[in-house]
């Protein structure tokens, strides 16, 4: 039997059995789609080293003294360093007498103290598919460059990690100007977007990984599961900022009665109608909008960190930002 089907070119069940697996592979295959990795343009690492030493060049121009004296205000050092002692003069703290030199000159000696200016900051970027709606991304990339400008300019320890269901990218802190480059570098390289954002595991890796008293910057849309809970525990050891980066009712400017919408985050599609004008939607739209604002502010500052919306360009944030801690001291 098994000649005969050779003989006129039959399969045996074996060979027809492996045929099919191999086809149905290569069927599977075609239909999976591409990879990730197709998505991801290909590095010229002399092209990239050019992108980031431009990038840096701006925001060399950018940061101007205001904004680092904005970034002075809003970020105090970690804690005291003894600088010398010298003789009390009235107004002196007397909690900062030195007795012993006291009691050895006969006369009452202080200890003076410099505050510790040098801070680690990370800048925490949400690199998931619903940042890359209307422009969010590369707003959230110029706010984080100047953040990392100004540390630097200050001597400050920077670092960058890139998250969305999980940690994509940590580059711990440094100070010197070959590391600030390597993380410009990382910030500006492309990255894709992953599908959902998960905030409270993010938080809980970052826990494990960071060393205490960070300051940490989250510069996400907060489109995630409860997450507020592993914030606190976060906020506890360090000092955090979340900057929200609000959607925008200008994508519907041109559109007409019916519409495609699909979520950022799930893909999941449908056909909706938009029932009255544009104006109406669009106020509809930002009554929403600034709803979903205060209840994320009221819950992110419950959990001890600092909230703040983007504010339409990066140096008025970061006033904004100078503003909210001069306050928050009073």
């Amino acid at each position: 039997m098994l000649n005969r089907n050779l003989r006129y070119g039959y399969f045996s069940g074996r060979s027809m059995m492996s045929f099919w697996y191999q086809f149905s592979d290569t069927v599977r295959a075609l239909f999976r789609g591409p990879t990730e990795s197709v998505f991801v343009a290909p590095k010229d690492a002399g092209r990239a080293l050019a992108q980031a030493k431009r990038f840096e060049l701006r925001m060399n121009r950018a940061v101007s003294s205001d904004i680092l004296g904005d970034y002075t205000s809003a970020f105090y050092g970690q804690g005291l360093s003894f600088a010398e002692l010298r003789e009390y003069q009235p107004g002196d703290d007397p909690r900062h007498i030195h007795w012993n030199v006291t009691a050895r000159f006969g006369k009452p000696f202080v200890k003076v103290f410099h505050e510790e200016r040098t801070l680690r900051v990370y800048v925490a970027l949400d690199v998931s598919r619903s940042m890359q709606v209307e422009g969010r991304y590369s707003e959230a990339v110029e706010l984080a460059a100047l953040l990392l400008s100004a540390s630097q300019k200050k001597r400050d320890k920077c670092g960058l990690i890139k998250f969305s269901d999980a940690i994509d990218l940590l580059i711990p802190t440094g100070g010197s100007r070959s590391h600030y480059r390597r993380v410009l570098l990382s910030l500006t390289e492309p990255t894709v977007a992953k599908e959902h954002t998960d905030l409270r595991g993010v938080l809980d890796t970052m826990l494990e990984k960071l060393p205490p008293r960070s300051v940490v910057f989250f510069l996400s849309d907060f489109d995630s599961d409860d997450f507020y809970s592993s914030l606190s525990r976060f906020s506890y050891h360090h000092r955090v900022v979340c900057a929200y980066f609000p959607g925008s009712s200008n994508v519907f400017e041109k559109l007409g009665k019916a519409v495609n919408v699909r979520t950022a985050e799930g893909g999941e599609s449908a056909s909706r109608v938009i029932s009255g004008g544009r104006k109406i939607f669009k106020a509809g739209v930002a009554v929403e909008e600034e709803k979903r604002w205060r209840t994320l502010q009221q819950k992110i500052e419950s959990a001890g960190a600092t909230a703040l919306r983007y504010d339409g360009s990066a140096n008025t944030t970061l006033r904004k930002l100078a503003r909210q801690a001069r306050s928050a001291r009073r």
